[in-house]
Order: structure tokens, then C-alpha cells, then sequence
């Protein structure tokens, strides 16, 4: 199995501003990053939903 990156980190998603964009909050800071995929993440989207409740 190819290993794309060094070093992965968990963080939660905040929000997603469009395609390429995503606010996470990572350690306890707020931060802004680049999203190489511009799909509908709605993998996502249902699990933060399912920890709203």
C-alpha cells in the first residue's frame, strides 16, 4: 500500500466555505485548509450531523 502522506492529524470539521476550502479545528485552534477533493463529503456531513443530536 502506497503511503500518501508522513503525518495524518484528526481534527473536527467547522465548515466548509466551497469546493476547496475547509475550516477545521485542529488542537484547539481554529485553521483554514486546502480540500484536493471537491466532492460532497457526505460521509461527513452525516456524521457531524449524527453528533449534533
Amino acid at each position: 500500500m502506497k503511503v500518501l502522506y508522513d503525518t495524518v492529524l484528526k481534527g473536527t470539521f467547522v465548515r466548509r466555505p466551497n469546493r476547496f476550502v475547509v475550516h477545521i479545528e485542529l488542537e484547539g485552534q481554529a485553521v483554514a485548509d486546502h480540500l484536493p477533493n471537491p466532492g460532497r463529503m457526505w460521509e461527513l456531513y452525516g456524521s457531524f450531523l449524527s453528533h449534533q443530536t
